[in-house]
């Protein structure tokens, strides 16, 4: 898979878990690091990632990221490389979104607590 292949395919992907409505502050936080939001959004406005930017996303996922040069003329390699890093990315795309599933369902069950907290705390005001 070519450079502008894999990351035009990996901002389809944080694209989709962005409109499926996660939080571009988690997906960045998971991908990026605490606070590079600046970074998400300009790879989603069409800038490529280096190898040390996309090692740091996929290595706290458990991946490495690997170059392998294929000659032109060995298609079979080259078709071999494309379906094992569509394999990986499709991965991710599951890993990300297990995790922002579950982050999402942690901020729900505390703003629940809350939510259940104010209104006990509201009963005891009124008596």
């Amino acid at each position: 898979m070519k450079p502008n292949d894999f990351n035009n395919h990996l901002r389809n992907i944080f694209s989709s878990l962005l409109s499926d409505g996660f939080l571009k502050s988690d997906l960045s936080n998971v991908t990026f690091g605490n606070n590079r939001q600046d970074q998400l959004k300009e790879f989603l406005a069409g800038r490529n990632l280096g190898l040390k930017p996309l090692n740091k996303i996929f290595e706290p996922l458990g991946f490495e990221f690997h170059m392998v040069p294929i000659l032109k003329s060995k298609v079979k390699d080259q078709e071999l490389v494309n379906n094992m890093a569509n394999d990986a990315l499709e991965s991710i795309r599951w890993i990300l979104l297990d995790y922002l599933e579950n982050l999402k369902a942690k901020k729900r069950e505390k703003s629940g607590i809350a939510e259940f907290a104010d209104s006990k705390i509201g009963e005891i005001k009124k008596s």
